[in-house]
């Protein structure tokens, strides 16, 4: 936190949730563990009312929100990338099915590849919000 000078963490609660709390607790207001939970819809954000510095999000609007920035252009990587960040990047899909209503419904599936950095573009999405509401009302982007 301090060498990379980071104003706002989101780390996902998983695998190891007592550890991502005492990452929080170390670094009290400046880190939030993430859940992906049901109950949740579009881009809300839920703090954590069981577990402290936690918040809920919807998995499929927030991957929604993270990897449109690669098809909209809105986001630009270093020449240098790594092919394994590109691949974790194309490793999710989107798919449509219907609900025990009928209704279409779209989320993500996992294939056989890895997608660990998908999901760190979901929590830099979110850190980035928070960060924005600590900075107050000004732009963020100097």
């Amino acid at each position: 936190m301090y060498e990379y000078q980071i104003q706002y963490c989101v780390i996902d609660a998983q695998p190891e949730r007592r550890k991502s709390f005492e990452f929080a607790q170390r670094f009290l207001g400046y880190v939030k563990i993430c859940f992906y939970g049901p109950g949740i819809q579009g881009k809300i954000i839920a703090e954590g009312q069981e577990v402290e510095h936690s918040i809920t999000v919807d998995r499929t609007s927030w991957l929604d929100m993270a990897l449109s920035r690669f098809r909209n252009r809105t986001i630009s990587l270093p020449v240098d990338t790594s092919m394994e960040y590109k691949d974790h990047m194309k490793a999710l899909v989107r798919i449509y099915e219907r609900n025990q209503h009928g209704n279409p419904i779209s989320k993500y599936v996992e294939g056989s590849d890895s997608d660990h950095y998908a999901h760190s573009r979901v929590y830099n999405e979110l850190a980035l919000n928070f960060a924005a509401n600590m900075a107050g009302s000004h732009d963020i982007i100097d």
